[in-house]
């Protein structure tokens, strides 16, 4: 099912994490911003995303859960606390 989908907007829904394969491999636009994501994982297999917006969230590092998504080209985290 949803095979075809480019771009989910899941903003403002109070969510905590994205679990591995929950989200349409297809995927080139997601927008989660204005959630409770405390980490970005559950995204390595969005190979094909090219806009992730993660602001106004609660994550504290990127470390590399973004690691197979190459093809990003605008990365949203404003609204984040991110250290080192």
């Amino acid at each position: 099912p949803f095979t075809s989908l480019r771009t989910i907007n899941l903003s403002g829904n109070s969510i905590v994490r994205i679990t591995s394969g929950s989200l349409p491999k297809s995927l080139h636009v997601l927008d989660l911003s204005r959630n409770k994501i405390t980490a970005i994982e559950g995204l390595r297999e969005l190979s094909r995303l090219r806009v992730l917006d993660l602001s106004y969230n609660k994550i504290s590092r990127i470390g590399h859960g973004l690691a197979n998504c190459t093809l990003i080209k605008e990365l949203y985290l404003a609204g984040n606390k991110i250290s080192d």
